[in-house]
């Protein structure tokens, strides 16, 4: 038995309590909290051959639990192909800032439609904003049933002519109040939606 008849959630305590007394002295030393060998560089509280090696093991956990089809957080099944659960997916959409990948997608956005390619695969498209098979799979697809409840329907409407984007609504009848308000038609503006998109595609 591995804790020899003792309470298995007092052995854990221990041991965590263990584990960060160890890395405070440690860090206290000014040591690698890891190995307790080396002195780590630039104020950090690692050294780089530990850093290197706990980058290896990630790597190969990651690959591992991507194959196996399982969260690569959490080892819960995964759905359609992702690396993480729903559940993860929505704790990490939490924790991200929101403005801060809202600006680098515009970013990502702008850069990709200056240089005249898909803003999602990078193909060439001849001066439409995506491909034929990336703008398919943009306006057509419905999100996984499993993420649905997880966040509302957001539509973006962007100003093709000047790459201006003109407001995120949740419904379609937001997006067209948007559009008759900047005296715009559907043809001259891109939408990114995650929810299929019925009445304001142009014929």
């Amino acid at each position: 038995m591995p804790y020899r008849g003792r309470d298995p959630e007092l052995c854990r305590r221990a041991d965590r309590a263990g584990d960060r007394r160890r890395r405070r002295a440690r860090q206290e030393a000014g040591l690698c909290t890891s190995c307790g060998r080396r002195r780590p560089a630039d104020n950090r509280s690692v050294c780089e051959p530990c850093r290197e090696a706990r980058r290896v093991l990630d790597r190969r956990r990651y690959d591992a639990r991507r194959a196996a089809g399982r969260c690569v957080r959490c080892t819960q099944p995964t759905v359609g192909g992702r690396s993480r659960c729903g559940r993860c997916l929505a704790l990490e959409k939490a924790r991200v800032c929101s403005e801060q990948k809202s600006a680098a997608s515009k970013r990502r956005y702008n850069m990709r439609r200056a240089q005249g390619i898909c803003v999602d695969c990078k193909a060439q498209t001849g001066g439409a904003a995506r491909c034929e098979r990336c703008a398919y799979r943009s306006n057509s697809r419905a999100p996984e049933r499993h993420l649905a409840a997880l966040w509302p329907p957001q539509i973006t409407v962007i100003e093709v002519q000047t790459s201006r984007e003109l407001g995120t609504f949740e419904t379609e009848a937001e997006a067209a109040a948007c559009l008759a308000f900047a005296k715009l038609r559907p043809d001259q503006v891109e939408f990114l939606s995650n929810v299929p998109l019925m009445a304001l595609l142009p014929p």
